[in-house]
């Protein structure tokens, strides 16, 4: 890794140093037959992964709105020839950083390659006092010789056992239900517990009240910044509806805003200068709401206080932390204008301090970031918030793309990821609950839909797919992750495989560290070769000598007798009903065959020695 001080020793005439750019890292590499993976997007549709061969000039990745944000993520890989999953040589680069960020990817004419990687230069300053350090973020690089699953692997291992909290790194989240999609702000004392009643019976663990529980919030008009319950929705107050969901032998977790305010709040009328804006000029809001200015301790210090009377005043023991715009008017009217340019810098310390005073005094409160989903999934967070929530965008097949693009760099423990209902409230489509349950389980696993109108039918499914979970996860969540390319329908049309690139087939496994158990998880979201079946599927990570024992968990629903041997309703059997047993070096070296039945299919199989 890398990181950059800067030192003002004094001994400049002029005192003080006016710092205008300060990056974290610069890398050279030789000529070569540069590829750049990287990461783009917007809102509901983040990490999407980009592959393009270098030519001469600059590649400019980077944020320049307060936060890492939708559109592009602060990570990269630079590749010798074009990017492959087990092959060729790989140079990754990260910035553990949550503000405004800038990779530079040089190609000159020479035919050599300079990557830069810090914060961004614009509207950045620092006023370096005699005697005072500037400190960078750090960004870390790591080298493949064996393609871009080693990138990924490293990435994994180092977050999750280097930057993660100790006390989170064997973490596995609790089943939970979230309020959001099921009542959003119409929330209240009795909605939540019937919520609450009816998630127990399929084995939810853990309820989390999303917005509308505080002020006079009924909208989102209202009341960010007044971190009180409201009486009329609580009249027992948050101890009382934790108190009851816990009499279920259920956990409690909430969702707060804590860096953002309403105009139409007792805190903005209170202290209207506590916003970032310039006094002479027209204020500008993002979804109702106005930026706290992190970069003064005061409002620094009101966070801290709003958010430990909250999670002091009853048994809460998880917290979703929003962050539903970006910075614009970064003004503060406590810095003088010399030291305007430090405002997005100082903001980030800000949330920092914040978090590290917080998650001190309340060690065993689980903390999931989240920016509108995901506007600010970067690792500079891993320290206090071992997950985020990966984006808003709930659909099965949206998320699975995004999931794919995280995959890269961030562990799937950390990738919040819930069954929404159908037809989903982002993109209107409608998935069958096998693929959502296996999607969902990619990541942290919960539930985000009322569980209160379904059906006697969809209860029983999803109570068995809530312990399925439970038996799957010691794999998904802690064991290694490996996307498997190639399978699917090479030849048949742009997309039919699955790849690192876009694509509409998806196969990814979760080897266990001792090599002795597998998940292995396969999407497809459009298949136009109908009459065509897929390639075969090989398997990776496995013992070559050990037997595996095959089972598939929640077969697709056909008619029996499919010919060919292929996976059928009634689990993982070939003619005459055998149970597939086989070596890792087969399952390996020759595959699987495997048949997808319609658009939307899926497939999930468990692997034991």
């Amino acid at each position: 890794s890398r990181r950059t001080l800067v030192h003002n020793t004094g001994r400049v005439v002029m005192g003080s140093v006016e710092l205008q750019k300060c990056m974290s890292g610069t890398f050279d590499f030789p000529t070569d037959d540069w590829h750049l993976v990287s990461l783009h997007g917007g809102w509901a549709h983040e990490q999407q992964i980009t592959i393009r061969a270098l030519q001469q000039g600059t590649i400019a990745l980077g944020s320049k709105r307060g936060v890492s944000s939708h559109q592009m993520t602060p990570f990269c890989v630079l590749t010798s020839g074009s990017p492959q999953e087990e092959h060729g040589r790989c140079w990754g680069f990260s910035l553990l950083y949550s503000g405004n960020w800038l990779m530079e990817i040089e190609l000159s004419q020479t035919g050599c390659v300079r990557v830069n990687a810090g914060i961004n230069p614009s509207q950045f300053s620092w006023d370096l006092r005699p005697q005072d350090t500037f400190e960078s973020p750090e960004v870390v690089c790591v080298y493949s010789g064996n393609g871009l699953s080693d990138i990924t692997r490293t990435f994994h291992e180092l977050f999750a056992e280097r930057l993660i909290a100790p006390r989170w790194r064997d973490l596995v989240c609790p089943v939970l239900i979230n309020t959001w999609e099921a009542f959003y702000f119409a929330v209240n004392h009795e909605r939540v517990m019937e919520l609450a009643r009816a998630a127990k019976e399929i084995g939810v663990e853990m309820v989390v009240l999303d917005d509308g529980w505080f002020g006079n919030r009924n909208d989102d008009t209202s009341s960010l910044g007044d971190w009180n319950h409201d009486p009329k929705k609580f009249p027992e107050g948050l101890a009382g509806v934790v108190r009851d969901v816990n009499s279920l032998g259920m956990k409690f977790g909430i969702w707060m805003e804590p860096e953002m305010v309403n105009f139409k709040s007792e805190l903005f009328t209170a202290h209207p200068d506590w916003v970032l804006h310039h006094p002479s000029r027209l204020r500008s809001e993002g979804r109702n709401q106005l930026v706290l200015d992190l970069s003064r301790l005061e409002v620094q210090n009101y966070i801290i206080d709003s958010v430990t009377n909250v999670l002091g005043g009853a048994n809460i023991e998880y917290v979703k932390w929003d962050m539903n715009r970006a910075l614009t008017d970064a003004y503060s009217m406590k810095l003088p204008a010399s030291q305007q340019g430090e405002v997005y810098h100082r903001y980030i310390m800000g949330l920092y301090r914040i978090f590290e005073i917080v998650t001190g005094r309340f060690p065993h409160v689980i903390f999931e970031s989240c920016a509108s989903g995901g506007g600010r999934n970067d690792p500079g967070l891993l320290a206090w918030c071992p997950q985020v929530w990966t984006s808003d965008n709930t659909d099965a097949f949206s998320r699975t793309r995004i999931q794919m693009g995280a995959s890269l760099w961030q562990p799937t423990r950390c990738q919040g990821s819930h069954i929404s209902t159908c037809p989903n409230h982002q993109t209107h489509r409608t998935v069958m609950m096998k693929t959502r349950f296996i999607v969902a389980l990619c990541g942290t696993f919960g539930l985000e839909l009322d569980v209160t109108k379904l059906s006697k039918e969809c209860m029983s499914e999803l109570r068995e797919l809530v312990e399925l979970r439970k038996e799957l996860c010691p794999v998904t969540l802690h064991g290694r992750f490996l996307r498997l390319p190639g399978f699917g329908y090479p030849g048949a049309a742009y997309g039919n495989s699955a790849s690192i690139g876009e694509s509409n087939v998806y196969s990814w496994m979760f080897v266990a560290r001792d090599s002795k158990r597998a998940v292995v998880v396969l999407i497809v979201c459009h298949r136009d070769t109908v009459g065509k079946f897929p390639s075969r599927l090989k398997l990776r990570g496995l013992l070559p000598d050990a037997l595996y024992k095959l089972k598939e968990h929640v077969p697709t629903p056909q008619e029996e007798g499919v010919f060919n041997g292929m996976f059928q309703a009634g689990g993982t059997r070939f003619k005459h009903n055998r149970a597939l047993c086989l070596s890792g070096a087969v399952l390996m070296g020759v595959g699987l065959p495997i048949h997808f039945n319609f658009d939307g299919d899926s497939v999930l199989l468990e692997l034991t020695a």
